[in-house]
């Protein structure tokens, strides 16, 4: 009995053993393999190359085994092969599809005796290698190669497996490699032709790599002796040279002598660039169309200027097309020539890129439920996709908006995209202000394979990114998404594209309170996770500051109001980042006195009572740091000024500023003045009779040349609890900072609630162009 008994033990085990050895034979012992074996590229491309090279150090991580990079394959020995389809056709197992010429398509196959990792092309190569790499379970959540998280347990045998994947998007906005990203296939205009001509720091350019007329037609080469190649303005002169920058330059489209220097340079730089991919020809970042007749005869209508954009991209596409048929020129359609027709002609190797609005919808589903939101952007892309199906790309704007629905709205959108037959998102110009990390990843994710779940994307990073946080910040994701639904079934209306009532007490309280649990999970809080969890908390308030369901004046509401706030300075704080705080404040103030005038005085008297807006006290009188004054419509901040000389600098200073009366602005009186609460000690109101500031005359941002800055200066009005002590010239240095003393009159200063105003006087109609009075430090002091 106990024999038999045994012997069916003995032919189990052997059974089995049969069976295990049956499965392991089908796997692929790692350490048999003897070589990575690549295909000469087509280019020689730096990408490439360090893609292999990740396979051979990943190998060696993974499985502690040095294999070679080979040129040749060993015969009957196991190997990688790397490379494009074409290549390596005979190196699939038999049924293995690889026919398919979709765009970025890749297919791998592994075997006991062979790994096949490839593409349709280079570029679509290199996706494949990172797709094979996270099969291996490498991880990249930070789009670097030195940051990649190997798996804890590993083992020699690797299961057979076929890949075969196209993405969602023939372009996806990005340059990193291993999330798959088509980027780095845009070529850089700077790498072309006559390169020095736009190094910054000797010329001055602002030439980037999206709007490129400034390289095809450089103002530093032509403007002196052929004005005509740029635009006209409406008073029948040629812009003037120094009217605009590299990247606004405006071409005369008509003159085809620009479109046979075009061309030419536009060959040089594919020359110097056969690698890349993508050639954008594209006219400058500006409003400036040219105004000649010729020009003008060319569009169907006033002010619509594609048809002339696209006869100069179609020529410098058609040479193009001629000698390199694999390059794909894409141009921008948008800045007056975003109107399509009928009659339009685009040549077959043109793709257009139009820009959209809808990557700025904070609550897409909720916005498809109103479509009267949203119809001319629906209307004007799908025209475009109508005209030129499979050719078209959008350009969103995503530079510091707050995503209150940061996962929600992403899957819905993109799959709408993909829908219309949109190709991909060119550029997202940025990324959201709120939890940047999580969006990079999970966007990049997406664009890939639209149809994965973005919540379960977003969990497993914010497992791998917050650490001890990780918990509570996905039931923040959770709570969001919660709220999400459940306003979308209300079918609330939307005010300012939010539903109405999205920020509930109860909601936001929810939100605060797993922040604070967040934060304090955190161990060390002079860490980086830290600071980007108090500072996440803090852009939650900003945004419902401004989304709130009601800003009826009522005791509840400036209650509320008073709690956030406090919150938000708390963090600013303890983050050193009060400045920011005071900035937002000043917008803040605009919004909320829109919805009542009393919120005005409400929210200063709250300001007043902050530590940091009070005076300090020096040896002679008073000091009023910048931050202390109310109503400034700039800064607090760090300002430097653009006239000052390169080879002796202004020094930077931290500064307010008062801007002009801007002509009919709703608010010309506060925008136009800053101002000071304070008290005084008895002795002070008598002994305290200069006031010094130091300043700069000044402009804003956006006056682009110093032609334009030279032309404005500043009338400055000071008053003093009523009492005009200046008024006349500001008199501060135009590009630099200097100092002015002004006497206070007998028995102008009270001990309780002076008020100090300084007045920017001067009257501006052109809001381009805006004249500022900058102050950086302010005293009360006594005479000498």
């Amino acid at each position: 009995m106990k024999l038999n008994r045994t012997f069916k033990i003995i032919t189990v085990y052997l059974y089995l053993s049969i069976a295990v050895n049956a499965i392991i034979s089908q796997e692929l012992n790692v350490s048999n393999i003897k070589g990575i074996y690549t295909c000469p590229p087509t280019e020689e491309m730096p990408e490439y190359t360090q893609s292999i090279q990740a396979v051979q150090e990943s190998m060696k991580i993974l499985y502690e085994i040095d294999i070679p990079i080979v040129t040749n394959a060993i015969n009957d020995k196991t190997m990688i092969f790397i490379g494009t389809k074409d290549k390596l056709k005979s190196k699939f197992p038999k049924n293995t599809d690889i026919n398919s010429k979709a765009t970025g398509e890749i297919t791998i196959t592994c075997n006991s005796k062979m790994i096949t990792i490839a593409g349709n092309d280079q570029w679509s190569t290199i996706f494949a290698i990172y797709t094979f790499l996270e099969k291996l379970g490498i991880r990249y959540y930070q789009p670097y190669i030195h940051m990649a998280i190997f798996p804890k347990e590993k083992s020699l045998y690797i299961k057979p497996f076929v890949i075969s994947q196209t993405p969602t998007f023939a372009y996806r906005n990005g340059s990193a490699l291993m999330w798959k990203q088509t980027g780095s296939e845009v070529a850089d205009c700077r790498k072309g032709l006559n390169p020095e001509l736009f190094v910054k720091k000797n010329t001055g350019s602002d030439l980037w790599i999206d709007h490129t007329a400034g390289y095809l037609v450089p103002k530093l080469m032509f403007y002196d002796k052929h004005p005509e190649y740029y635009a006209m303005l409406r008073n029948g002169k040629r812009i003037a040279k120094d009217a605009f920058t590299d990247h606004r330059t405006p071409l005369c489209l008509s003159n085809p002598d620009v479109t046979s220097i075009s061309i030419k340079r536009a060959l040089g730089w594919i020359d110097k660039n056969k690698d890349k991919r993508y050639f954008m020809i594209t006219y400058g970042d500006t409003g400036n169309w040219c105004q000649c007749p010729n020009c003008l005869k060319l569009d169907p209508k006033k002010e619509e200027y594609i048809n002339r954009l696209m006869k100069w991209v179609n020529a410098i596409a058609d040479a193009v097309g001629q000698k390199y048929p694999d390059k794909i020129i894409t141009t921008f359609a948008y800045g007056g020539s975003d109107k399509p027709n009928t009659d339009i002609n685009i040549a077959p190797n043109v793709n257009i890129i139009g820009s959209t609005g809808l990557g700025n919808i904070p609550f897409w589903d909720h916005a498809r439920k109103h479509p009267d939101t949203l119809k001319s952007s629906f209307t004007k892309l799908e025209h475009w996709v109508e005209i030129i199906p499979n050719r078209y790309f959008v350009c969103e704007y995503l530079s510091n908006v707050y995503r209150a629905a940061l996962v929600d709205t992403m899957q819905s959108r993109l799959k709408f995209y993909r829908e219309q037959g949109v190709q991909g998102i060119f550029y997202t110009y940025g990324v959201p202000s709120n939890f940047r990390p999580v969006w990079r990843y999970l966007f990049a994710k997406m664009v890939w394979n639209v149809e994965q779940n973005p919540q379960d994307i977003a969990d497993t990073f914010i497992d791998a990114y917050y650490g001890d946080a990780s918990t509570n910040i996905k039931e923040i994701f959770n709570a969001y998404h919660q709220q999400y639904v459940k306003t979308l079934k209300n079918n609330d209306d939307l005010v300012r594209m939010y539903p109405q009532n999205y920020y509930t007490d109860n909601f936001v309280n929810t939100i605060l309170s797993l922040f604070k649990k967040a934060e304090a999970a955190i161990q060390e809080k002079s860490g980086k996770l830290y600071k980007e969890i108090i500072m996440e908390e803090s852009l939650f308030i900003d945004d419902l500051l401004v989304h709130l369901p009601d800003y009826t004046f009522t005791t509840k509401t400036t209650q509320k109001l008073q709690i956030y706030l406090t919150r938000s300075r708390n963090i600013a704080i303890q983050s050193e980042t009060s400045a920011d705080f005071l900035r937002k404040i000043t917008r803040f103030r605009f919004f909320l006195e829109k919805h009542d005038s009393r919120y005005h005085d409400w929210l200063n008297i709250w300001l007043g009572k902050q530590s940091y807006m009070k005076p300090i006290k020096i040896a002679n009188g008073l000091q009023f740091p910048p931050e202390s004054f109310l109503d400034v419509d700039y800064g607090p901040d760090t300002y430097t000024s653009k006239l000052s000389n390169p080879k002796v600098p202004t020094p930077p200073k931290f500064c307010i500023g008062i801007k002009t009366m801007l002509k009919n602005h709703p608010r010309v009186q506060n925008r136009a003045r800053a101002y000071i609460k304070f008290d005084l000690d008895k002795d002070q109101t008598n002994t305290l009779s200069i006031l010094e500031l130091e300043g700069q005359d000044a402009v804003n941002r956006w006056a682009h040349t110093s032609r334009m800055m030279e032309k404005y200066a500043d009338d400055m009005q000071i008053m003093l609890n009523g009492h005009q002590i200046f008024r006349g010239p500001c008199g501060f240095v135009r590009g630099n900072w200097s100092r002015r003393q002004f006497p206070i009159p007998p028995n102008t200063l009270k001990e309780k609630y002076n008020i100090l105003e300084i007045y920017n006087l001067t009257r501006n109609s052109w809001p381009l162009v805006t004249a500022i009075i900058l102050i950086s430090d302010t005293k009360l002091i006594k005479a000498p």
